[in-house]
């Protein structure tokens, strides 16, 4: 199986010989990166991903910085997200909040942490097999950009990556010493209760590693495994929320089936293919890596068409095989729901890790044979499937619909079936190549991945954004001092300050019919997708008033102010804010009072933007147009990468430009609207759209 050209064993020699100090680099710099403007915005580039970077993080430490700034875990008495109490994630958060204060910053690095050390400890746990196999796997993990930003903000699946990665090497450190199988019983319930619930896929590696063994004692060891992790579960569990257990059970449900129906792939056999090789397709979890699908076609190809030589070196059979179970059933498990975000993928990162730095260190060890067997051709064609298929939705760039994906997976499997054929028929020579030319096609792979890698990088952090830190301190500024402000936003803004915030999503199956009489919300942090929700389910706030309004990414966040007399956090009518007071003016009969509010309050906040926006409609609204526009000047000047001051200026400026008559400011306005997709170049289709309104207003005037 290793006979093979002279020059390709012998430049494989070389880059062999060569590849730990390049390979050394990318992983200080991987590490680096990570602790960089910890309190800056998720790229922008991460679009398409679901809101979670935004909204998410925060709201599983909501616990931990109530305890911190109030000495009180839940402020509220609402035990609905107690789940986000007991995480790992909100434990070690705590634990920076009261070291380092309350900050975007401290709950940054206490995800970072997390992240982190389960990478770290599943790399440590790699060592033992060979240290090839460990720097094969720390420079796919500490590259990737993916687990780079999500590992950069407070998951639940943070603490899941931490405890995943503690019992791969706890295991298989230790085993078959049975105090090992205790300590790992414990972590896997943990990692169900204070990771995530689909956690319990880390159960299965184990069971199969000792089953796989068939020590005399094993049908025990695998009890003793199982009853642990049971017992354990049932103890946290009780320990956590007494009487309340229900809490969990509502939450799973809700998060799960509730929100997103029976999983369709139970439903029909084509749609249970079409999960399959989906997943991470509409995640993208490929889309920031593409050459990982090069390494996992060439790692999986090699291990499924080749069996051990003999039955030797059993500690590196089990961490391959913990692996591989680890993958499969994780694999398995998410690709059945229909919700399946990037976030809950990211955990198998590790194993797949694990897997290609198995198979490149194995190729060249000459303990491996060619197999035959139908199974290996079915399940060859099934991983030519999935990988063509990731193939499409690389090349899409996050554009392709749901509609899309039945044709995109029939194309896929075209693909496959020639290309499954032909790896098992001449299996011989693949097999030949892989093994003469792995270090070389390694390399190659790597610089592509790396360079991909750091492409990404470079965009992100040459110049990064701090929309959300510089959001929550206007909005600090411009309520009232018992406030309270809740929805999807709330605790993404209230990070940085003292606000009191309140967690509710709108929109969820388990409905809460008086959450405004019982608690005392006064404001709300919502984007238009979830405003809509939320008006169907009160209808009273359709008539709320806006008193602020922030862009991020994509996304325009707007804070609403509830327009029935409400009450605020310390039991006392709410005192609206001298900017709010101006806005209450501006909308109303006293017009002419706003400006002595605005001037009074940016006497104390000069800088404060929703107060110079609101002069500058002030100023429109009296007919001083260069007044309005030398306040959008200014707010441009100090806030040079703010892509909302720019469209704002620019819409402004387009339909000035028609009602006054001036085309010249037309042409300023297309100025800005470039500039503002320069910083963000998600806000082409918004202008698009700005100016189609603008244009349809004009038409419309007689």
């Amino acid at each position: 199986m290793n006979s093979a050209s002279p020059d390709c064993v012998q430049a494989g020699n070389r880059y062999r010989a060569y590849a730990p100090v390049p390979a050394l680099l990318v992983i200080a710099v991987g590490l680096l990166v990570r602790f960089l403007y910890l309190d800056a915005d998720p790229p922008l580039f991460f679009t398409g991903t679901t809101q979670a970077l935004l909204t998410d993080p925060y709201n599983v430490i909501h616990f931990a910085r109530n305890k911190a700034l109030y000495d009180q875990w839940d402020i509220f008495d609402y035990h609905r997200w107690d789940v986000f109490k007991y995480s790992l994630s909100s434990g070690f958060s705590y634990l920076f909040f009261a070291f380092g204060g309350v900050s975007r910053v401290t709950a940054n690095l206490s995800a970072m942490v997390l992240n982190l050390g389960g990478l770290l400890f599943f790399v440590f746990g790699m060592a033992r097999q060979s240290r090839r196999a460990a720097l094969i796997s720390a420079v796919i993990l500490f590259s990737n950009m993916t687990l780079i930003v999500y590992g950069r903000y407070p998951f639940l699946e943070n603490g899941l990556i931490f405890i995943s990665g503690l019992s791969f090497y706890v295991f298989t450190r230790w085993y078959p010493n049975r105090i090992v199988i205790v300590a790992t019983g414990v972590l896997i319930a943990l990692a169900v209760l204070s990771g995530k619930a689909f956690g319990i896929v880390v159960l299965l590696p184990p069971l199969v590693v000792i089953w796989n063994a068939r020590h005399v004692r094993y049908k025990s060891e695998m009890l003793l495994l199982g009853s642990v992790t049971v017992l354990s579960g049932i103890l946290l569990t009780l320990l956590f929320y007494g009487t309340n257990i229900m809490i969990v059970y509502r939450y799973v449900t809700e998060q799960s089936t509730g929100m997103y129906g029976i999983p369709e792939s139970l439903l029909s056999p084509l749609t249970f293919f079409e999960h399959l090789v989906t997943l991470g397709g509409s995640s993208r979890v490929f889309s920031y890596a593409p050459f990982l699908l090069g390494l996992v076609l060439f790692a999986a190809v090699y291990l499924l068409l080749t069996g051990r030589e003999i039955k030797d070196h059993q500690h590196r059979d089990n961490r391959t095989l913990f692996n591989v179970v680890w993958l499969m059933a994780g694999f398995l498990l998410l690709m059945l729901f229909n919700y399946r975000p990037l976030r809950y993928q990211l955990f198998l990162l590790l194993p797949l890790s694990g897997i290609v730095a198995t198979a490149i260190t194995d190729s060249g060890s000459g303990k491996r044979r060619i197999m035959p067997g139908g199974w290996r051709l079915v399940a060859v064609i099934l991983l030519c499937w999935y990988v063509a298929t990731q193939v499409f939705f690389v090349a899409g760039h996050g554009g392709i619909t749901p509609d899309d994906q039945p044709g995109i997976v029939l194309y896929a499997l075209g693909i496959a079936l020639p290309a499954g054929f032909f790896f098992y028929r001449y299996r011989q020579y693949v097999i030949r190549i892989l093994a003469a030319c792995r270090a070389m096609a390694f390399i190659v792979l790597l610089v592509g991945m790396v360079m991909v890698q750091g492409v990404w990088i470079y965009t992100w952090l040459h110049r990064p954004a701090y929309m959300m830190r510089d959001a929550g301190e206007d909005m600090h500024q411009i309520l009232g001092p018992n406030a309270v402000v809740a929805g999807p936003f709330s605790s993404a803004l209230t990070i940085d300050n003292d606000i009191r915030s309140f967690i509710y999503m709108f929109g969820l199956t388990q409905k809460e019919p008086d959450l405004f009489d019982r608690f005392p919300i006064t404001h709300l942090a919502v984007d238009l997708s979830n405003f809509g929700p939320a008006q169907r389910d009160y209808p009273f706030l359709s008539e709320t008033r806006m008193v602020g309004r922030y862009w991020f990414r994509d996304v325009t966040v707007r804070i609403l102010q509830r327009p029935d007399p409400v009450w605020g956090y310390d039991g006392k009518p709410y005192l609206p804010s001298e900017y709010e007071l101006a806005r209450s003016h501006f909308l109303g009969p006293t017009h002419d009072s706003t400006l002595l509010y605005i001037k009074r309050f940016m006497g104390k906040y000069p800088g404060n933007l929703s107060a110079m926006t609101l002069l500058s409609e002030y100023y429109l609204s009296m007919t001083a147009v260069d007044s309005a526009l030398r306040v959008y000047d200014l707010m441009r000047s100090d806030h040079p990468n703010d892509y909302s001051l720019y469209f704002d200026q620019a819409f402004t400026l387009y339909k000035l430009g028609y009602y006054l008559q001036r085309p010249e400011y037309r042409t300023d306005a297309d100025r800005l609207f470039e500039r503002a997709v320069e910083l963000n170049p998600h806000l082409a289709n918004d202008i698009i759209r700005a100016k189609h309104e603008a244009d349809s207003v004009v038409n419309r005037i007689p």
